[in-house]
C-alpha cells in the first residue's frame, strides 16, 4: 500500500495568527494534486491524504465545508461534545472571532457559539464529505492521569452517537497526546485513534499519526520530498520505540 500523510489543521480563519482560508485552499489544492484524499481505511491505490480538523470550529463550517463540496472530497472533524450548542442564533462574524484557547471558556463558547452546532456537525456528516471523531469530551490531555477516562473516551461517544445518525469510529487526542496504557483501553471502544508522532503511516493500523499541516499552509510553505523522508523514518521510529 502506498503512502497515508494525516494532516492535522484547526482553525483556517484567525486574523491573529495570519491564518487565512484563500492560503488554506491553495495549499489543500496543491496537497490533492500529489495524494488521493481519503478516509481511514479506505482502499487506494496512490499516495493517500486524511485531512483532519481538530476542535469543530465554526469556521470549517463556513470555510472548509462548501470546499469539500465544491472539491468533492472528504475530511474528518474532531468533535468535543461540551462546546457543542444544539442550534445557532449568532452571527456569523461573531462566531468567526472567538480566538482560541478563549473560545473553550464558558463565557465564550456559551455568548459567541464559535464551534459547529449539532444541526451543521449532522447536516455535515449526512453529507457523506465530513467524518465525525471524538475529540474527548472537554477536550482533556490523556497523558495525564488525573483526566478522566470515562468522561474523555467512552461519554463522549456516547453523545457523539445520540446526535449524530453515523456511529464514530475514530479518536483524535487533544494535544495529539496519550499514555500507552491508555491507548489500548481507547482502542477498546473506537476502531483507529488518532496522535501527532510526525510521520507518515505505511498502512492502515489502528494507531495513525498526524503531522502538524499548521507548519505548513499559512506561511505558503509546500511541503517537499525531504519532509516526506524525514516522515518515512519515523513512522519506523515511532514503531520501534512503541509509539
Amino acid at each position: 500500500m502506498s503512502d497515508i500523510l494525516c494532516l492535522m489543521f484547526h482553525q483556517v480563519y484567525e486574523p491573529r495568527l495570519g491564518y487565512n482560508p484563500e492560503a488554506f485552499y491553495r495549499f489543500v489544492s496543491s496537497i490533492c494534486e500529489q495524494y488521493t484524499p481519503v478516509l481511514p481505511f479506505e482502499a487506494h491505490d496512490k499516495p493517500a491524504v486524511v485531512l483532519t480538523f481538530d476542535d469543530a470550529y465554526y469556521d470549517f463550517y463556513h470555510y472548509v465545508f462548501p470546499k469539500l463540496k465544491e472539491w468533492k472530497i472528504r475530511a474528518v472533524l474532531a468533535v468535543s461534545p461540551l462546546y457543542i450548542q444544539e442550534k445557532s442564533t449568532v452571527s456569523s462574524k461573531k462566531r468567526l472571532n472567538a480566538p482560541y484557547p478563549e473560545a473553550m471558556f464558558e463565557s465564550k463558547y456559551h455568548q459567541d457559539e464559535p464551534f459547529c452546532s449539532w444541526e451543521e456537525i449532522c447536516e455535515m456528516q449526512q453529507s457523506g464529505l465530513v467524518e465525525i471523531a471524538a475529540h474527548g469530551y472537554r477536550h482533556d490531555n490523556l497523558k495525564i492521569s488525573a483526566t478522566d477516562f470515562q468522561q474523555e473516551v467512552v461519554y463522549s461517544k456516547k453523545i457523539l452517537e445520540a446526535y449524530c445518525p453515523e456511529p464514530i469510529r475514530g479518536f483524535i487526542y487533544p494535544f495529539g497526546q496519550c499514555s500507552k496504557e491508555r491507548h489500548q483501553k481507547v482502542l477498546q471502544h473506537y476502531d483507529y485513534a488518532m496522535r501527532i508522532g510526525s510521520a507518515i503511516n505505511k498502512n492502515w493500523r489502528n494507531t495513525l499519526y498526524r503531522v502538524d499541516a499548521e507548519n505548513y499552509w499559512p506561511t505558503s510553505t509546500p511541503i517537499i520530498s525531504s519532509d516526506i523522508n524525514k516522515w518515512r523514518r519515523k513512522y519506523w521510529l515511532n514503531r520501534l520505540r512503541g509509539k
